[in-house]
């Protein structure tokens, strides 16, 4: 518990870093879409705290982490942006938009009776 405590002081440390990054990423997909011309609520975050904690030590039961760095590495959404999008047939165009300008590292899928309702 000690290793997660000090790497939720660390974060602590970094949040505004995570947050500003977010916050930066997701300008710059708004402007692009309105360039566009297509119509999307565009939201970023970084980690809250607490849910870090909980999603930390959740993991750590099965990682058995020795490590900040290893944390680090394994937690993938200490920031994120989201792209809900007004018409279901933009999207191949915004996913073209978010791979070109932007290195992605993990997608979420939804179930297909969301994707085309």
């Amino acid at each position: 518990m000690a290793l997660i405590s000090e790497f939720i002081d660390d974060y602590k440390g970094k949040i505004g870093h995570y947050e500003h990054l977010a916050q930066t990423c997701a300008c710059q997909c708004e402007s692009a879409l309105k360039r566009q011309g297509i119509r999307a609520l565009v939201t970023s975050r970084a980690k809250k705290l607490d849910s870090l904690a909980s999603k930390v030590e959740t993991r750590a039961k099965e990682k058995a982490y020795q490590s900040i760095e290893e944390i680090y590495d394994d937690i993938v959404d200490l920031a994120g942006v989201r792209v809900a999008l007004y018409f279901p047939g933009d999207r191949e165009e915004v996913d073209h938009f978010i791979r070109s300008h932007f290195n992605v590292d993990h997608v979420k899928d939804f179930p297909e009776a969301l994707q085309h309702p």
